[in-house]
């Protein structure tokens, strides 16, 4: 069985509605892909094993990083230190991996009032990273989707539109 992993990276606090919206996305993306032999799996920090790490918990993260194909990072109106860090982490994970993976997938909800860690980050993403807006959370699965299509070229075919996304023969709304 082929598994892809995605690594959510944001504020959990800023991005709330948005990291649950995308956990519940994740089984529907999976229940429409498990018949085809591939299994999808979203690593969320808040549902992570909370017991006591020999080191820091953000070691723990790294690893997760290592072991994924998408790093998805949602920004909004600011980019927190942990945040930061598991992003830069991503992109040396990618060097070090040498085939292209964990993909970097940026998402931005635009805010006028971003600061400037947010700004910065925009202005400073990497060349090997995907950057998607959204407004929403139509546009976040959509993008979400987009990537993962990505990785299953030639395996599945997964069509995005306005009001749904076909995946593996099977309609999903948003």
């Amino acid at each position: 069985m082929k598994r892809i992993k995605v690594f959510l990276a944001s504020s959990i606090v800023e991005f709330e509605s948005e990291r649950i919206a995308l956990k519940n996305f994740n089984r529907q993306m999976e229940n429409a892909l498990i018949d085809h032999g591939i299994s999808l799996r979203m690593f969320v920090c808040e549902y992570a094993d909370n017991a006591v790490a020999d080191g820091r918990k953000q070691d723990e993260f790294s690893h997760e990083i290592d072991d994924s194909d998408i790093f998805l990072v949602l920004v909004g109106k600011r980019l927190g230190a942990f945040t930061l860090e598991e992003y830069d982490y991503a992109l040396e994970a990618q060097r070090r991996r040498g085939d292209g993976l964990p993909r970097i997938l940026a998402a931005f909800k635009p805010f006028e009032d971003a600061d400037d860690s947010a700004k910065s980050f925009a202005e400073n993403l990497s060349a090997n990273a995907i950057r998607a807006d959204f407004n929403d959370i139509t546009e976040l699965k959509a993008a979400l989707a987009l990537a993962i299509g990505g990785l299953l070229s030639g395996v599945v075919h997964i069509q995005v539109e306005s009001d749904r996304i076909v995946m593996a023969e099977r309609i999903i709304r948003y």
